[in-house]
């Protein structure tokens, strides 16, 4: 039995790798907050009501024989980059995968728990600053990051791996437009009489499909 993973990436360069040696593995966990945390992404204040679907972390795993990589993602609207190397140390002490061979990201909702506080400068992204129930969800946030990162690495299986380049319509869309008046708005609403033409170059929709197939399931 074959179970095949599917992953959409901006086109890029990637190095090959031997079959007889590639290996990958997948996990995830899940990082819903608890009602009452605040969720940044808007302009005015909100705060967890209710639960609609959990979030989560989803981590990826490859190996070359060698070396070991992780790429996670997070299901909040952003993470400062210190609290991201929070979750990566927290990853290598949990894995002993090198902290630079793991990139995690977010996937942008605007629904998720509070992590886009700075350590360094103080500054919050919304203005926010975090309290107790945020301190108490990045805490649990880098518990579930590490166990997904030990999860997928146990996952890991001998598997095949390829890729494509296609286009996919309409993945992403710009949002600033030029006005009538001069000035740049952004989200001026669709088929707005008073846009001129959006503002910037049109966005690249070419992406590179990969494909893992791995063994045993």
């Amino acid at each position: 039995m074959k179970k095949t993973v599917l992953l959409i990436f901006a086109l890029g360069a990637y190095a090959s790798v031997s079959a007889m040696e590639f290996k990958a593995g997948y996990a995830q966990t899940d990082i819903t907050p608890p009602l009452g945390v605040y969720m940044p992404g808007y302009y005015n204040a909100r705060y967890a009501k209710e639960v609609l679907d959990p979030l989560k972390v989803v981590c990826i795993v490859f190996s070359d024989g060698k070396n070991t990589a992780l790429v996670m993602q997070v299901d909040t609207v952003l993470m400062t980059d210190d609290i991201g190397d929070e979750m990566r140390r927290a990853v290598t002490k949990a894995t002993g995968v090198a902290y630079g061979a793991i990139m995690i990201h977010s996937s942008h909702t605007h629904d998720g728990g509070h992590l886009a506080m700075s350590r360094k400068t103080g500054t919050s992204f919304s203005g926010h600053d975090m309290d107790e129930k945020d301190e108490l969800y990045l805490k649990m946030v880098k518990s579930r990051v590490a166990d997904a990162a030990v999860n997928a690495i146990r996952d890991m299986k001998p598997s095949r791996i390829s890729y494509q380049r296609t286009v996919a319509r309409r993945i992403s869309f710009g949002r600033r437009y030029i006005m009538k008046d001069g000035n740049v708005r952004t989200n001026p609403g669709v088929n707005n009489p008073d846009i001129v033409k959006p503002y910037g170059l049109p966005p690249d929709e070419e992406v590179q499909v990969l494909r893992i197939d791995r063994e045993g399931g």
